[in-house]
């Protein structure tokens, strides 16, 4: 802060590393889904407002899978332009979340 480094408690390091990596994660999907760590498994198609999306589930190993690895996460993906649609999440850590959301695209 005003150009002196300001050291923070590990708890505060770790949950400040952990939330800026998932904002980054999701910022850039669908790159990523080849890591190593990252497990697909194709659950078929689905339909979402008369589109026919192609379901994808992907979970992660423990080992460089992060501190959230028990996280999973499906998602839709349209069959043409093959953009992610919607996506789904269940996660484990910090009391556990899940949810459902449209991805909206601004622009072409």
């Amino acid at each position: 802060m005003n150009g002196k480094r300001i050291e923070l408690p590990e708890d505060k390091k770790l949950a400040y590393s952990n939330s800026i990596n998932s904002v980054i994660y999701f910022a850039f999907l669908p790159f990523g889904l080849n890591d190593a760590s990252v497990q697909k498994q194709y659950l078929g198609q689905a339909m979402v407002k008369n589109v026919l999306f192609h379901k994808i589930k992907v979970t992660f190993n423990q080992e460089g899978g992060g501190t959230d690895f028990e996280d999973e996460f499906v998602y839709w993906v349209h069959p043409q332009t093959y953009k992610l649609g919607y996506l789904a999440y269940s996660f484990k850590v910090s009391g556990g979340a899940c949810g459902l959301g449209k991805l909206i695209t601004k622009g072409k």
